[in-house]
């Protein structure tokens, strides 16, 4: 792991740990949360998948999400595996979005 996949990684681990139960609340739907130690699982899980499909260190990994927990889980899924979070606007055209992934 690299110097950033090692500081994800034990900070996750850690506040999984000692904040297991505490309660994440979604941003944009109050009525749905998450405990600590599900988002870790959430993220090693995503983390593993993203790797097999190819995501390794400078990867870059186009996204376009609103703010959301699933949100949060991928892009720490991304930065786990190495990869680099390339966030796109939902607002900008598809063009914008090619000119950024050529």
């Amino acid at each position: 792991m690299s110097g950033l996949q090692d500081i994800i990684s034990n900070w996750m681990n850690s506040t999984a740990y000692s904040g297991r139960d505490a309660i994440i609340y979604d941003s944009t739907d109050r009525k749905r949360v998450i405990k600590y130690e599900m988002l870790w699982k959430s993220i090693q899980n995503c983390s593993a998948k993203l790797s097999a499909l190819g995501v390794e260190p400078g990867s870059p990994v186009m996204v376009s999400m609103g703010n959301s927990i699933e949100a949060v889980v991928l892009v720490f899924s991304i930065w786990l595996s190495g990869g680099v979070y390339v966030p796109l606007s939902a607002m900008s055209d598809s063009s914008d979005d090619n000119g950024i992934a050529a």
